[in-house]
């Protein structure tokens, strides 16, 4: 049977590893005043229903979008360092 969750893969990457292994600096993160702003700027965007129906090219731009923010940028490298 084929999975067709599209973290699937994810589970399976050792960076991704790394990241879950550290659960309370990724939440930290998440409630971080750029967190705050990024899951704002994402409430009444299709994002999570473009996730759920595996629409990678939607969320794909939803996550570049998000990157060129001052926002993402600093979440992008936290997020990095947190991978070392």
């Amino acid at each position: 049977m084929q999975d067709n969750n599209p973290l699937g893969a994810l589970f399976d990457n050792p960076q991704a590893a790394k990241l879950l292994e550290k659960k309370s600096a990724l939440e930290s993160l998440a409630n971080s005043d750029d967190g705050k702003a990024i899951r704002q700027k994402l409430d009444g965007t299709s994002i999570a229903k473009a996730f759920d129906e595996g629409d990678m090219t939607t969320v794909s731009g939803a996550i570049s979008g998000i990157l060129s923010t001052p926002e993402g940028a600093r979440l992008a490298e936290t997020l990095r360092e947190l991978m070392k």
